[in-house]
């Protein structure tokens, strides 16, 4: 094995402190790590191959020998063998029509790839999710029992009797808990590990099945993620590697006495591994893979490879002139030429019309860019490490933002952003049982727009659009929509709202507008149009769709019955962000947005413990 010298630190804090019994102080006065560069990475897919496969590449179940995975078909409900090697798919499920009779969730492989389980919920029924099973590769699903409210597995044990995963308390704790799978019972093994509202992307069993690992939240009501360790027999949560920065399980090497984590340690995203002996750390940890930008894990297979997904989104925010007589769209310009974008982002402009604010996903983390569109300077207000993606909208008197945050199950995802002070505080919405929507602040007032929605088994399942008073918390409804779906709602400025709707169980979807008190102004079958805008002035309504070549247009749907026009936009798949408070310029982001396949191999796991 080639190893290079100690890889030598400036900072005694850079390090990633592993910790045991508790302790943060194991590593911390340490100057060097080792590393080992014997590790290779290669592209197993591009863009274009992993574009073509069914469900999303950051969701996939990897097969132990790395051939195909499990992933969640959420076009069509279906749960879908992804074969990556001939790059196609087959059905295991069979849905006769959009989600109908329901749809699969969170597939788990069993430890030797033979079988599956996977959630079930059966669309406009009342009552919890079921857990079916399915022989691979070409077995019938078939029902096993109800899934225990409010658990979600994440991993199977090697002994093939219990799935591992999370149980949240009606307090909104969340604990560690076994579901037994020959009878359903739900086991709890430890609590402690924090609220629900910092997601958890991965957990695993041990080789041998006596300990958990996972990235939880530490302190347990923060964004910061640590590794932790479960003695399941000893029902003991005790730290594993800890640091300033932020850890995220890769998984635990087959077969071995390591795991594989991704920390940013030295200021960017690297692959570590670390011994773990009877559950604790031992001897230091080995920097494999620097540089692992925009990386998440697809799973390790039995071999010891890591398939991983990379980013390659690249996009900007553009502005393009509108003419809102005609519809037509002048030539777009970037307003930010100097500055990427890699997981996407969305924009909105203030109150004045003089400045943007731009909310981008980075790695790790996320920040909001706030860019005069009088000077171009651009400020920069960095958020959460555990922020993947956030939605501004400026406060009426531009002293701030409103951020709806995207990072998992946060009970309450709204955050306002001081410019003065920097300061983030989370708005409070009230006793709500139920994850809120934020659509928008109506203009000239301390109200918001807030879509609300049943809790997962109510019946009739409900959707509702509510306007909230941001100051007293006095709220009222506008509409409310039994038994069906409001998606893609907008508001606008004198508190109208349009969204599509779609009842549970049918394949017809509709564009609806109505006024501030809820009457209906227009009514229209849904050509799948997506991000709504109101005009300024509330005459119009703005949509997107695309023509059968893929090609994206705008267009204009006047509130009075007037003609419909459309124009085609130059860029594909463009968001849309805002409308210029005269009306008079449409902003987007657009660019490209794709996920390739790659393969970190040749691990240096000479001499590893079983």
């Amino acid at each position: 094995m080639k190893r290079s010298a100690l890889l030598l630190l400036i900072l005694p804090l850079l390090m990633p402190l592993t910790a045991c019994d508790g302790a943060r102080e194991r590593l911390a006065g340490a100057l060097s790590a080792q590393v080992d560069t014997s590790a290779t990475t290669r592209r197993l897919l591009d863009a274009e191959a992993v574009a073509g496969l069914r469900g999303a590449v950051s969701e996939f179940r990897l097969l132990p020998d790395g051939s195909g995975a499990l992933a969640a078909d959420w076009e069509t409900g279906e749960l879908v063998l992804v074969d990556l090697k001939a790059g196609s798919s087959r059905e295991l499920t069979h849905n006769v029509g959009f989600f109908d009779p329901g749809y699969a969730w969170n597939p788990i492989i069993s430890p030797d790839g033979t079988r599956a389980v996977f959630h079930w919920v059966a669309s406009g029924a009342p009552g919890p999710d079921s857990l079916f099973v399915v022989e691979l590769p070409d077995g019938e699903p078939r029902a096993l029992f109800e899934v225990p409210e409010r658990f979600t597995g994440y991993d199977w044990s090697p002994d093939g009797t219990v799935l591992a995963g999370f149980h949240t308390t009606e307090a909104r704790e969340r604990e560690v808990a076994l579901l037994h799978l020959e009878d359903g019972r739900l086991e709890r093994v430890v609590g402690g590990v924090g609220s629900s509202g910092v997601y958890i992307e991965r957990m695993e069993f041990s080789p041998d099945g006596r300990y958990l690992v996972f990235d939880a939240p530490e302190p347990a009501d923060s964004f910061h993620l640590d590794l932790k360790l479960v003695d399941i027999a000893a029902r003991e949560l005790r730290p594993l590697v800890a640091h300033s920065g932020n850890q995220r399980l890769l998984g635990w090497v087959p077969g071995t006495d390591r795991i594989l984590y991704l920390s940013d340690a030295l200021g960017t995203p690297a692959a570590w591994l670390q011994h773990v002996t009877n559950g604790r750390t031992s001897g230091e940890p080995v920097l494999v893979k620097p540089d692992l930008w925009n990386a998440g894990a697809v799973g390790l297979t039995e071999s010891g490879n890591l398939l991983y997904h990379v980013s390659s989104r690249s996009r900007n925010v553009f502005a393009v002139d509108l003419n809102a007589r005609t519809g037509e769209l002048g030539e777009p310009r970037a307003l930010l030429p100097r500055v990427a974008m890699p997981k996407g982002g969305a924009a909105a402009v203030s109150p004045d019309g003089r400045a943007i604010a731009v909310g981008i996903g980075t790695d790790p983390g996320a920040k909001v860019l706030i860019r005069s569109l009088e000077t171009g300077l651009v400020q920069e207000y960095p958020l959460p490490a555990s922020w993947t993606w956030v939605m501004p909208e400026w406060l009426e008197d531009g002293s701030g933002l409103l951020l709806r945050v995207s990072t998992s199950d946060i009970e309450q995802p709204m955050f306002r952003l001081d410019f003065g002070s920097g300061e983030l505080t989370r708005v409070e919405l009230g006793d709500v049982q139920f994850r809120p929507y934020l659509v928008g602040l109506l203009p000239g007032t301390d109200s918001m727009l807030v879509l609300l929605h049943s809790e997962e088994g109510e019946s009739p399942r409900w959707n509702e659009l509510v306007m909230r008073d941001l100051a007293t918390g006095g709220e009222r409804s506008i509409v409310r929509e039994e038994a069906c779906a409001i998606m893609r709602p907008a508001l606008g400025p004198q508190g109208q709202v349009a969204y599509r709707r779609r009842r549970v169980g049918e394949d017809a979807a509709y564009l609806v507008a109505r006024d501030a008190g809820g009457r209906l102004l227009l009514q229209l079958e849904d050509r799948d149009y997506f991000d709504l805008l109101w005009h300024p002035d509330g005459t119009l309504l703005w949509a997107k769709d695309s023509d059968p070549q893929g090609n994206s247009r705008l267009h204009r749907l006047p509130m009075d019955g007037g003609e419909i026009t459309s124009v085609p936009i130059e860029h594909n798949n463009p968001i849309f962000s805002r409308l210029s408070p005269d009306g008079t310029r449409l902003i987007y982001t657009a660019g490209t947005g794709a996920s390739e396949l790659w393969i970190l191999e040749n691990l240096p796991l000479g001499g590893a413990g079983g």
